[in-house]
């Protein structure tokens, strides 16, 4: 349902020959981990399958935190494996903004590095993450006064 839902709205992209390291947005870090990373062996293609499809499969039991954990082992292994990146990024920029909500900057911000980390190019990510450091700043100097 939640891979349905995101093909639908049009946010998922195809999947990528296993072992591509750069698809779009995946920044030198996660190139550098592929690159160094010898060949998968058929046995850890179907373990990646298998975590990635759990992942999906926590996402529809709203079980998000799960999720990221089965896409973080799918995704140091292997960047370009299908949407693994679009989706811990998402999902990072989702639990950041649920954190934010809460008023837990310092979480917000941890998990919106972590989404720069898996997509440096992200301009949400980006945008989400420069606001919350301006405000942490002006936080610290109202402290000082």
């Amino acid at each position: 349902a939640y891979l349905a839902d995101r093909k639908a709205r049009g946010l998922t992209t195809t999947p990528a020959a296993s072992g591509a390291a750069a698809e779009g947005g995946v920044g030198t870090g996660a190139v550098a981990v592929a690159a160094a990373a010898p060949a998968l062996t058929a046995q850890q293609e179907r373990e990646m399958d298998d975590l990635y499809r759990r992942g999906i499969a926590a996402m529809d039991a709203g079980q998000p935190d799960q999720a990221t954990h089965f896409w973080e082992l799918v995704w140091s292994m292997d960047p370009g494996f299908q949407n693994v990146t679009e989706l811990l990024a998402q999902n990072y920029l989702a639990r950041g903004m649920e954190s934010f909500v809460a008023g837990d900057l310092p979480e917000a911000v941890n998990r919106w590095e972590a989404a720069v980390r898996v997509d440096p190019t992200d301009p949400k990510a980006l945008g989400y993450l420069q606001r919350a450091r301006e405000q942490t700043e002006r936080m610290k100097m109202m402290d000082d006064e």
